[in-house]
């Protein structure tokens, strides 16, 4: 079920995430709130190996992405850097941001 107001969005992002920084490729840093997940399951198929692999993902308001977020920004979450890998809307203001370490 989807949160349908931006102020529930807020709310739940601010009581269930952490710091991180956000770096779009040759942007300004943005000081921002998301909610960490190692535990998303990359599928095998999408990787070519045969294999699923675990990773990041960090799940943030929508509005709160930089115009022209994407592949190659910077994130740090507790003093790790990480790459984006893929940004995924899912519709209702919220997206999610795969990640990998530098």
């Amino acid at each position: 079920m989807p949160i349908e107001e931006a102020g529930d969005r807020a709310a739940m992002i601010a009581d269930w995430g952490v710091p991180v920084t956000y770096t779009p490729a040759g942007g300004a840093l943005l000081a921002l709130t998301a909610i960490a997940d190692a535990g998303f399951l990359e599928p095998a198929e999408r990787l070519g190996t045969g294999v699923a692999a675990r990773g990041l993902a960090i799940t943030m308001q929508s509005a709160d992405l930089p115009a022209g977020a994407g592949y190659g920004d910077t994130v740090v979450l507790e003093s790790i850097s990480y790459r984006v890998t893929e940004i995924h809307p899912d519709g209702t203001g919220i997206s999610h941001v795969f990640l990998e370490h530098l």
